[in-house]
């Protein structure tokens, strides 16, 4: 079975910059129409009523509005009696803005072009180069729509030149996106990968969480598009974590797709089937049928690949529906090429060539060599099978030319199993033996079990939320490679430093070495962060080892899903893991707000601690609050979870307070741990507790009942502790203004 193409969802950042002023509802453009009727003078009080007329109309009537903002251009221009005075430029500017965006509205991408480009010129009269570099950014934008990528790359460019001048990263860090999107259009994969990582570097620095996530779906998908699935799936992890903290199901949804994707290449379509109805579901009520249509597309080719073609057909006419109803040329292509390989896999060859062919020239026509390779091997294999060999030999060899040049392995590997095939069929068994080596050696690349293996890896690492183990994995990784290149790495090294004979040579060698050096003594220094607190880590560093520490008062708190094992029965592996991630991200986020320090999670269970590694006498409090902020989220989530019909999770959870000893033991995979009969009392107002309920025992209640009100819960027998004075923690205690 040859790999069929995933349409893969890649989003992109907004495609006008500036906002445009409040959308009305039609009666009140209507009224400012009758008031422009009453007012013939062209003034400023005319322009602002065209201007307001032709932005709340855009999305209703494009073409009222494209009128509206002609009016504006034309009296603007004529600048009568000067009554504009230095509002002229604005007027003229925000028309071809409004008149740029009523082409786009139109479908008329190269009117809009045309109109930003007029409205940057009137911006470099003025000198505003600010308003010239957004005009530029949108002539860039209406270029990419109409599939003009070398011309949005010239605009970008532009806009980028002048962003730099004022140091406008935001700015900067959109257009740097927007040209890595063109690039991956293009299919210049590295190019595309280099960009997108700048932008998300300039996203990072201003802590902007959905960019991020948008940046590493793209840098996932391009990855996938270099045949590197490990770095693919690193990234949309990434992309899937941040997208769940800022609870997007759209991102969700299209992060799942792109993970789903992942296992298609792999050939473990029941699992990538998974991730595809997982994304779908997302977006059952939602509106926006582009995100849709991926999932949609996804699950038919699972089903395509199964060959379960009534199920792939539904599917793949759903996808063509919602894209003639966008009017998305790409889609529509992605569309035909899948029903045309449903009805090849079903023997129905007339329709399948047709499907090529409308695929083939839109492709041409957009100049998307990606998808026309899977269109030129669907015809060679039409061509095949019909015996026309030197037609279907000219099909493959072009498609896996376009392969070769854009750097796309995938895709090359099923040209050269449909090179084989021919041959074989043609009796040129020579030929066929040549493409069947050279077919082997690339599938073995590509689908070795190593790269399952260490997918499969990632995935668990994510699901429970252990992520400094996956940044040691690939740091592992990166060191074995590193390995497997010493020997290249000195001898170039080695002879750049005798063909440059100099100084300064050799000075920015060491300087390179220095800032690879200081590059993994951060990454170790983080990776110790995420293990340890602060505290030891540093005392780690300067001896080489962390005594262990008596704290007198520390307040410990344990939680534990009940029916975990029964609930287990009713989800999937993955599913099961992706609830329990999702509830201890919450809880991480929760105590990390009351300081309190994580310790572990074994299984199901989760143990933090407050009053260490710093001691401090709000201890008692401070868990308690996080507890009652916990059970309160749980009590949500199960609320959702009933609306949605899902099973859900109960937990119970317990404090107490006493002397703890706290350190690190051992010298690999160290951990910071608690012991001490704190630690085993605590765990069993845990076990004594209730769903729903926060525990405590008496010597927290001790501490806490003058800020929280409690219920005696009386004597209560805890395993191998006899009975223990217990309360039920109700509410804070509200504290008068």
């Amino acid at each position: 079975m040859k790999n069929i193409p995933a349409l893969c969802y890649g989003l992109i950042l907004s495609a006008l910059l500036i906002p445009c002023l409040p959308l009305s509802a039609a009666g009140e453009a209507d009224s400012l129409i009758n008031l422009l009727k009453k007012h013939p003078e062209p003034d400023t009080v005319k322009a602002n009523l065209l201007l307001t007329i032709a932005q709340q109309l855009l999305p209703s009537d494009p073409e009222a509005s494209l009128q509206y903002a002609d009016q504006l251009e034309k009296m603007a221009g004529a600048n009568v009696k000067d009554r504009f005075g230095s509002k002229k430029t604005r007027y003229l500017s925000a028309s071809h803005h409004t008149k740029g965006r009523s082409y786009l509205f139109l479908g008329q991408a190269r009117q809009a072009d045309s109109a930003f480009r007029l409205a940057a010129s009137v911006w470099r009269t003025e000198s505003d180069l600010k308003g010239e570099a957004t005009a530029w950014f949108k002539a860039g934008r209406a270029c990419n729509i109409a599939g003009l990528s070398i011309e949005a790359l010239g605009y970008y460019e532009k806009a980028l030149a002048i962003q730099k001048d004022f140091d406008d990263k935001t700015e900067m860090a959109v257009t740097l996106y927007q040209m890595g999107s063109t690039h991956q259009d293009m299919s210049n994969f590295v190019t595309s990968r280099d960009l997108v990582i700048q932008a998300l570097g300039y996203f990072k620095q201003n802590n902007d969480e959905l960019r991020m996530s948008i940046c590493y779906n793209t840098l996932g998908n391009i990855q996938l598009s270099l045949g590197d699935d490990v770095k693919a799936i690193s990234y949309f992890l990434s992309a899937l974590s941040l997208s769940e903290k800022l609870k997007n199901d759209t991102e969700m949804s299209n992060n799942l797709n792109n993970i789903g994707i992942v296992y298609l290449n792999l050939e473990q379509y029941s699992k990538a089937r998974t991730y595809f109805l997982r994304a779908n579901a997302l977006l059952e009520k939602s509106e926006n049928e582009s995100a849709k249509l991926y999932s949609l597309g996804n699950i038919g080719i699972t089903y395509s690949a199964e060959n379960n073609f009534e199920k792939a057909l539904y599917y793949f006419n759903q996808v063509l529906v919602i894209a003639q109803r966008d009017g998305s040329m790409t889609n529509i292509a992605q569309a035909y090429n899948s029903i045309a390989r449903v009805y090849e896999d079903s023997g129905n060859i007339p329709e399948a060539l047709k499907y090529y062919k409308q695929a083939l020239e839109i492709n041409e026509e957009a100049g998307d060599k990606f998808s026309m390779i899977y269109n030129l091997v669907g015809l060679g294999d039409l061509s095949r099978t019909a015996g026309r060999f030197s037609e279907g030999a000219s099909y493959f060899q072009r498609a896996r030319a376009i392969a070769q040049e854009i750097g796309a392995p995938y895709p090359e590997k099923d040209a050269l199993q449909g090179l084989t095939s021919l041959y074989q069929d043609a009796g040129r068994f020579d030929s066929a033996f040549k493409y069947l080596t050279l077919f082997s050696q690339l599938k073995d690349t590509l689908l070795n079990q190593e790269n399952i293996a260490e997918i499969a890896r990632k995935e668990v690492q994510y699901d429970f939320d252990k992520k400094i183990v996956e940044e040691k994995l690939l740091s592992e990784l990166e060191i074995n490679r590193q390995k497997n290149r010493k020997n290249i790495f000195l001898v170039s090294g080695l002879g750049l430093l005798v063909m440059a004979g100099g100084l300064y040579s050799r000075l920015r060698y060491i300087r390179r070495s220095r800032a690879v050096i200081q590059k993994e003594k951060d990454r170790s220094e983080n990776l110790l962060l995420n293990i340890l607190p602060a505290e030891v880590a540093e005392e780690l560093k300067d001896k080489g080892y962390a005594e262990a520490r008596h704290f007198d008062e520390v307040t410990v708190l344990f939680t534990d899903f009940k029916g975990f094992t029964s609930l287990a029965e009713q989800l999937s592996p993955t599913e099961l893991v992706t609830e329990i991630d999702y509830c201890f991200r919450n809880f991480d986020e929760i105590i990390t707000r009351y300081g309190i320090e994580k310790i572990k999670t074994i299984g199901d269970a989760y143990m933090c601690a407050g009053g260490l590694p710093v001691a401090n006498r709000t201890n008692p409090t401070d868990v308690v609050k996080a507890a009652l902020d916990i059970q309160r989220f749980m009590q949500e989530m199960k609320l959702q979870r009933i609306s949605e019909g899902r099973p859900f999770f109960e937990l119970r959870l317990g404090i107490h307070t006493g002397p703890v000893v706290a350190g690190i033991v051992g010298i690999k995979k160290f951990q910071y741990d608690i012991w001490g009969d704190t630690v085993n009392l605590a765990s069993r107002m845990e076990s004594s507790g209730e769903v729903g309920k926060v525990n405590v025992s008496q010597m927290t209640w001790e501490k806490i009942n003058a800020d929280f009100e409690c219920t005696y819960r009386g004597k209560i027998e805890a395993k191998n502790k006899g009975t223990v004075d217990m309360y039920f923690v109700d509410r804070q205690v509200p504290t008068a203004d």
